[in-house]
């Protein structure tokens, strides 16, 4: 009879570690060590436009998440003069007195396609008498999560189409960084509360 209890034995035991790999190898992928791709992403965002060294541009751009791509909505004020190209920049870096922290625009485009075709490209801020400026436009084709971490720049001059891929705007007069806007409950959102 020992052979029959071992054979007992030794299935069970069999059968614990078929068990606990199961446990071992399922709760691996229980972690967070990858971003669900699944999820959905930040349904809005929002820069905070500070003026560059020697400049007054100041304001807000805010980001949501669309069915196709993200609408852009713009509040900027102390603009001088006429239009003002404005476009998303690689980095969410605002540091340097002239805002070239920023990088090039995004995405970095070859030459020959002309500053309207460049995704990062918002169009031109026109200001008011008063230097207000309010503007609205969509970016079909990009994902809010891809505008996140970069940054908005306000340009001193209107977009030069024969001047690819940056338009020829000059100086950076204003820049800030695309942060997500912290999603609120629906409880929160029932009280009228703001993120």
């Amino acid at each position: 009879m020992p052979s029959a209890r071992c054979s007992i034995t030794s299935r069970r035991r069999l059968a614990a570690g078929i068990c606990l790999s199961y446990a071992v190898w399922g709760s691996i992928g229980c972690g967070e060590a990858e971003p669900n791709l699944h999820q959905p992403g930040p349904r809005e965002a929002t820069a905070q436009l500070e003026p560059t060294e020697g400049h007054k541009a100041l304001g807000v751009v805010r980001f949501a998440s669309e069915q196709k791509g993200v609408s852009v909505t713009a509040e900027v004020s102390a603009l001088p003069g006429e239009a003002h190209a404005f476009h998303v920049h690689e980095f969410g870096i605002c540091d340097a007195p002239d805002a070239s922290s920023a990088g090039p625009h995004f995405p970095f485009e070859p030459p020959r396609s002309p500053p309207q075709k460049i995704t990062g490209n918002l169009g031109e801020l026109v200001p008011d008498e008063a230097g207000r400026a309010t503007y609205t436009t969509a970016i079909p084709t990009v994902e809010l999560r891809e505008l996140i971490g970069r940054s908005v720049i306000v340009h001193e001059r209107s977009n030069n189409a024969n001047h690819p891929p940056d338009g020829n705007a000059g100086a950076r007069i204003a820049c800030g960084v695309i942060r997500a806007t912290p999603a609120l409950s629906e409880e929160a959102a029932e009280r009228g509360d703001s993120p």
